[in-house]
C-alpha cells in the first residue's frame, strides 16, 4: 500500500506498486530514521509489519514510518537495546531476543519474559504453538511461550550460539553449528545424525519449498533430504554456479517458493531445485566487498544489509511502470493508492475517490454522494470516517 499526503496541482506521476518501490534498490528512508545503522536481524510479522533489529534498539516499519523500541527502567520497555534475534509468531506477535533476555511484543506493547537458560539467545525459532527453540552458549533450549519456563535439551558446543534452526511438522529439527556441522534431532530432541558440511562456516540454512534443507557455506551450496538427512545432488547448472563459492546467505522466498542465495562478489540468485532454473536477482547488486550479509524476502520486497551496515531495499516487480494522472484539480492531493486484484487502482484524494483501470487508461469518479470536504482536517469524509486516513 502507498500512503502519500501531497499537495499537487494539475499533473501527478504515479509509480504503480503495492509496496515500497525501487528499480535498482534504495533506502526508503534515510538511515537516520533507524535507531541504529548496525543491523542484526530482519523479520516480518503476520500482520505485514517489517521489523529491523539493531545494536541499539528495535524498529517496526509500517510502509511509511518507523516506530522505535528501546530499553528502559520499566517492564513495558525492552530488556536491552542490543537485539540478538527476532522470531515472528501468530496474531502479529514478535519474540525479541536481546543480550539481557526475551521480550514479547504484541499490539505494539512490550512485555519482558524470563530469559531462557540465563544467557543471551542467538537464534529464536517458533517450534509450535507452545514452544520456542533458542540457541545460547548453553546449547539448545526449549522455551515455553506461555509460562517462560525453559530447559536445555542439548548441551553441545556444536550447537551453542547457532544462528540457524529449522523444523518440520513432525518435530524434527536441524541446527547449524559453527564448525560447519549440521545436527539433526528427532521430536524428543535426541541426536539422529551429525553432518559435516563441506567448508569451515555455515552462512545459511533454510527449509526449501519441496521439503529439503539447503545449507550455504564458504564452499558452496549443499542440499539434504529433510527426513533421511542424506545429501542430494544439485542440478548440474546450479552445481556449476555455486561450486567452491562463498555464500553469504541462503533464504527461502515465500512469494515464489524458491531458494535465494547470495554469492560474494557475484550477486543474488533465485534457484528452483526441481527444474534447475536460475534467475539473477537484482543484477546491479554484486555483493562485492561483502563478508557478512543479512537478507530477508517478503511478498513484495527484498531487504538486504551488507556487513550489517545499513540496509537496501528492492521492489520485487521486474520493472516499474509509471503514468501521468492529469485530472487532479488545483489544491487536490493524493492521500492513498489502493491496488485492486484486477490490476487497477482505487485512488483516494483529499476531495474525491477515483476508480482507475490499468495505467490510467480509464478513470471514473466514484466519490460517494454523501462525502464532503473538511478543510480543518484535510480529508474527504464519508459519515464520520475520513476516506483513506
Amino acid at each position: 500500500m502507498i500512503n502519500m499526503k501531497l499537495t499537487l496541482a494539475g499533473i501527478l506521476t504515479i509509480c504503480v506498486s503495492i509496496s515500497l518501490c525501487a528499480q535498482n534498490g534504495f533506502d526508503p528512508l534515510t538511515l537516520d530514521a533507524l535507531s541504529n545503522k548496525k543491523i542484526t536481524a530482519f523479520a516480518e510479522d503476520s500482520e505485514g509489519y517489517m521489523w529491523i533489529g539493531t545494536r541499539r534498539g528495535l524498529n517496526r516499519y509500517n510502509g511509511r514510518v518507523f516506530k522505535k523500541f528501546f530499553s528502559g527502567s520499566d517492564s513495558l520497555s525492552l530488556s536491552s537495546d542490543k537485539i540478538m534475534a527476532l522470531c515472528p509468531d501468530t496474531d502479529g506477535r514478535m519474540w525479541v531476543a536481546t543480550d539481557a533476555g526475551i521480550n514479547l511484543i504484541q499490539n505494539g506493547k512490550v512485555g519482558r519474559r524470563p530469559s531462557p537458560g540465563n544467557s543471551p539467545s542467538y537464534c529464536l525459532h517458533s517450534y509450535n504453538r507452545q514452544y520456542l527453540l533458542a540457541s545460547s552458549e548453553n546449547g539448545l533450549i526449549v522455551y515455553d511461550k506461555h509460562d517462560g519456563q525453559s530447559k536445555v535439551v542439548l548441551k553441545d558446543s556444536k550447537v551453542a550460539n547457532s544462528f540457524f534452526i529449522e523444523s518440520d511438522m513432525d518435530g524434527k529439527v536441524w541446527i547449524a553449528g559453527h564448525d560447519c556441522t549440521a545436527t539433526v534431532l528427532d521430536a524428543s530432541f535426541s541426536v539422529i545424525r551429525e553432518i559435516k558440511v563441506p567448508g569451515s562456516d555455515i552462512s545459511g540454512l533454510c527449509l526449501t519449498s519441496n521439503g529439503d534443507i539447503a545449507i550455504g557455506t564458504d564452499k558452496g551450496l549443499f542440499l539434504y533430504d529433510f527426513r533421511s538427512s542424506r545429501q542430494k545432488a544439485l542440478p548440474e547448472n546450479i552445481r556449476a554456479l555455486v561450486s567452491d563459492k562463498k555464500l553469504l546467505f541462503t533464504e527461502n522466498d515465500p512469494k515464489y517458493g524458491r531458494t535465494v542465495i547470495g554469492i560474494m562478489d557475484e550477486g543474488i540468485y533465485s534457484l528452483d531445485f526441481r527444474t534447475g532454473d536460475i534467475s539473477h536477482v537484482w543484477p546491479q547488486e554484486k555483493l562485492d566487498g561483502c563478508t557478512r550479509c543479512i537478507a530477508h524476502f517478503t511478498h513484495d520486497n527484498l531487504w538486504l544489509s551488507k556487513n550489517r551496515n545499513g540496509y537496501s531495499l528492492r521492489y520485487r516487480s521486474p520493472a516499474l511502470e509509471s503514468f501521468t494522472l492529469s485530472i487532479l484539480g488545483n489544491n487536490e492531493g493524493l492521500v492513498r493508492l489502493h491496488p485492486t486484484r484486477h490490476g487497477g487502482s482505487l485512488v483516494v484524494t483529499n476531495r474525491r475517490v477515483l476508480e482507475m483501470s490499468g495505467l490510467g487508461s480509464t478513470i471514473k469518479d466514484i466519490t460517494p454522494p454523501q462525502a464532503h470536504w473538511e478543510d480543518n482536517r484535510g480529508f474527504l469524509t464519508h459519515g464520520r470516517h475520513p476516506l483513506g486516513a
